[in-house]
């Protein structure tokens, strides 16, 4: 019996894409990576959700954008001492 909800991570071949997520997370696990910092750098396929959900989901990533840059302008920090000065502005 079908229940009528959509898998967005389901391929139209019938492949799903969390099993090949799943396999390049190893694959980056192998090489010293931890699967979800593998994750976290990777873009997920948005073809399988509908164009209102994908407008959807780049305005929002829009929006939150424009929020984390507008509350990164008003951070303000203060160094006190020449020796944290020096250590805060190191490069590494």
């Amino acid at each position: 019996m079908q229940t009528g909800v959509i898998n967005p991570s389901a391929h139209a071949d019938g492949t799903d894409l969390m099993t090949q997520e799943a396999q390049h997370s190893a694959a980056g696990m192998a090489k010293g990576y931890s699967s979800n910092a593998a994750r976290a750098y990777s873009f997920a396929d948005l073809s399988a959700y509908s164009f209102k959900d994908r407008w959807l989901i780049r305005a929002a990533d829009l929006a939150f954008f424009i929020l984390i840059k507008l509350i990164g302008r008003t951070v303000k920090f203060e160094i006190e001492g020449w020796e944290n000065w020096h250590t805060a502005s190191r490069e590494e």
